[in-house]
């Protein structure tokens, strides 16, 4: 498994609504944290 940690001011809004509530098969879950989107990947 793969977790990409990206800040969330480098994330347009367009990706941020893209990822929130559907989610691409490749990916298992988003969440906010401290400032961060945490992308866990299979």
């Amino acid at each position: 498994m793969i977790n990409d940690f990206i800040k969330i001011k480098d994330v347009d809004k367009e990706t941020l609504e893209k990822y929130s509530g559907k989610l691409p098969d490749e990916y298992l879950d988003i969440r906010q944290e401290h400032g961060y989107c945490t992308f866990i990947s299979l």
